[in-house]
C-alpha cells in the first residue's frame, strides 16, 4: 500500500515538474505572485489594524525599533 502511494506521488511530482518546465518563466512568476497576493494583503491588514498592541509592545520593551541594526 505504501509503495504504491510513493510511486504515484513520484509520478504526480514528475508530471507537475514537467508542466512547470514547459511553461514560460514569466507565467510561472505571475502564478506565484497571484498565490502570494492574498497572504501579503492579509498580513498588511492585520498589521495596520492592531496598532494598540504594537504600541504596548513598544512601550514594554522600552527600546528603539531598529531595522537592519539602524535605529
Amino acid at each position: 500500500m505504501r509503495l504504491t502511494s510513493f510511486i504515484s506521488s513520484g509520478f504526480f511530482g514528475a508530471t507537475v515538474d514537467l508542466i512547470f518546465t514547459a511553461l514560460p518563466q514569466e507565467l510561472i512568476i505571475a502564478i506565484a505572485e497571484l498565490a502570494l497576493l492574498g497572504t501579503i494583503g492579509n498580513r498588511l491588514v492585520i498589521s495596520f489594524a492592531s496598532t494598540t498592541q504594537q504600541d504596548k509592545l513598544r512601550i514594554a520593551s522600552n527600546k528603539p525599533l531598529a531595522l537592519f541594526k539602524v535605529s
